[in-house]
Protein backbone atom coordinates (compact mmCIF):
# COMPACT_ATOMS: atom_id res chain seq x y z
CA UNK A 1 0.00 0.00 0.00
CA UNK A 2 1.22 3.49 -0.87
CA UNK A 3 -0.33 6.60 0.60
CA UNK A 4 0.15 10.12 -0.68
CA UNK A 5 -0.32 13.25 1.37
CA UNK A 6 -1.18 16.80 0.47
CA UNK A 7 -3.31 19.80 1.39
CA UNK A 8 -6.62 21.18 0.17
CA UNK A 9 -5.02 24.04 -1.76
CA UNK A 10 -2.83 21.80 -3.90
CA UNK A 11 -4.15 21.16 -7.36
CA UNK A 12 -4.54 17.43 -7.79
CA UNK A 13 -6.61 15.30 -10.10
CA UNK A 14 -9.53 14.06 -8.00
CA UNK A 15 -10.14 11.34 -10.59
CA UNK A 16 -6.75 9.85 -9.76
CA UNK A 17 -6.95 9.94 -5.95
CA UNK A 18 -9.25 8.48 -3.34
CA UNK A 19 -9.18 11.39 -0.90
CA UNK A 20 -9.10 10.84 2.83
CA UNK A 21 -9.85 13.74 5.14
CA UNK A 22 -7.53 13.78 8.17
CA UNK A 23 -8.58 17.17 9.52
CA UNK A 24 -11.79 18.28 11.17
CA UNK A 25 -12.85 20.68 8.41
CA UNK A 26 -13.09 20.54 4.64
CA UNK A 27 -13.39 22.90 1.73
CA UNK A 28 -16.86 22.54 0.20
CA UNK A 29 -15.44 22.41 -3.31
CA UNK A 30 -13.08 19.55 -2.41
CA UNK A 31 -15.30 17.10 -0.59
CA UNK A 32 -13.23 14.07 0.40
CA UNK A 33 -14.22 10.51 -0.44
CA UNK A 34 -13.97 9.44 3.19
CA UNK A 35 -13.11 10.83 6.63
CA UNK A 36 -10.53 9.25 8.91
CA UNK A 37 -11.63 11.06 12.03
CA UNK A 38 -9.65 8.91 14.44
CA UNK A 39 -6.58 10.80 13.21
CA UNK A 40 -8.05 14.28 13.54
CA UNK A 41 -6.00 16.42 15.89
CA UNK A 42 -7.90 17.05 19.12
CA UNK A 43 -9.67 20.42 18.85
CA UNK A 44 -7.98 21.93 21.90
CA UNK A 45 -4.53 21.02 20.55
CA UNK A 46 -5.31 22.28 17.05
CA UNK A 47 -6.62 25.60 18.39
CA UNK A 48 -3.62 26.16 20.64
CA UNK A 49 -1.35 25.69 17.63
CA UNK A 50 -3.41 27.85 15.28
CA UNK A 51 -3.58 30.65 17.88
CA UNK A 52 0.19 30.38 18.46
CA UNK A 53 -0.27 29.42 22.09
CA UNK A 54 2.13 26.56 21.37
CA UNK A 55 4.74 26.16 18.68
CA UNK A 56 5.48 23.24 16.38
CA UNK A 57 7.75 21.30 18.77
CA UNK A 58 5.08 21.30 21.49
CA UNK A 59 2.32 20.55 18.99
CA UNK A 60 4.17 17.65 17.41
CA UNK A 61 5.02 16.16 20.82
CA UNK A 62 1.39 16.44 21.92
CA UNK A 63 0.06 15.00 18.65
CA UNK A 64 2.51 12.11 18.83
CA UNK A 65 1.25 11.45 22.37
CA UNK A 66 -2.29 11.50 20.99
CA UNK A 67 -1.33 8.94 18.32
CA UNK A 68 -0.23 6.58 21.09
CA UNK A 69 -3.86 6.47 22.25
CA UNK A 70 -5.26 5.46 18.84
CA UNK A 71 -6.70 1.95 18.69
CA UNK A 72 -4.23 0.32 16.29
CA UNK A 73 -6.48 -2.54 15.25
CA UNK A 74 -9.27 -0.09 14.43
CA UNK A 75 -6.88 2.14 12.49
CA UNK A 76 -5.43 -0.82 10.60
CA UNK A 77 -8.92 -1.99 9.67
CA UNK A 78 -9.87 1.49 8.46
CA UNK A 79 -6.67 1.87 6.46
CA UNK A 80 -7.19 -1.42 4.68
CA UNK A 81 -10.85 -0.62 3.98
CA UNK A 82 -9.74 2.69 2.49
CA UNK A 83 -7.11 0.93 0.42
CA UNK A 84 -9.58 -1.68 -0.84
CA UNK A 85 -12.07 0.99 -1.89
CA UNK A 86 -9.34 2.97 -3.63
CA UNK A 87 -8.26 -0.17 -5.50
CA UNK A 88 -11.85 -0.85 -6.60
CA UNK A 89 -11.94 2.65 -8.06
CA UNK A 90 -8.44 2.29 -9.51
CA UNK A 91 -7.19 5.27 -7.52
CA UNK A 92 -4.29 6.03 -5.22
CA UNK A 93 -4.96 6.96 -1.59
CA UNK A 94 -4.43 10.63 -0.74
CA UNK A 95 -4.56 11.98 2.83
CA UNK A 96 -5.52 15.66 2.77
CA UNK A 97 -5.62 18.39 5.37
CA UNK A 98 -5.10 22.14 5.66
CA UNK A 99 -1.49 23.02 6.32
CA UNK A 100 0.40 23.80 3.11
CA UNK A 101 3.83 23.02 4.54
CA UNK A 102 4.00 19.32 5.40
CA UNK A 103 6.89 19.95 7.77
CA UNK A 104 4.51 21.83 10.08
CA UNK A 105 1.48 19.60 9.64
CA UNK A 106 0.20 16.56 11.47
CA UNK A 107 0.14 14.63 8.18
CA UNK A 108 3.94 14.34 8.41
CA UNK A 109 3.52 12.83 11.87
CA UNK A 110 0.82 10.47 10.59
CA UNK A 111 3.14 9.38 7.79
CA UNK A 112 5.86 8.45 10.27
CA UNK A 113 3.35 6.74 12.55
CA UNK A 114 1.82 4.50 9.89
CA UNK A 115 5.27 3.62 8.58
CA UNK A 116 6.39 2.64 12.08
CA UNK A 117 3.23 0.76 13.05
CA UNK A 118 2.16 -0.82 9.75
CA UNK A 119 5.13 -0.47 7.39
CA UNK A 120 2.99 1.61 5.02
CA UNK A 121 4.93 4.14 2.97
CA UNK A 122 3.68 7.61 2.19
CA UNK A 123 4.99 10.52 0.20
CA UNK A 124 3.97 14.11 -0.34
CA UNK A 125 2.48 15.09 -3.71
Amino acid sequence: MQIYTSHYFKNFDSKKYYTVQISSATIPTKKPDVELDILYPPDDLRLKYKKSVIRWPEYSDAYNDFLKTVDLENLKSKLYSIYEEAQKQEKDVLFICWEANKDFCHRSLISKFIKEKFDINSSEL
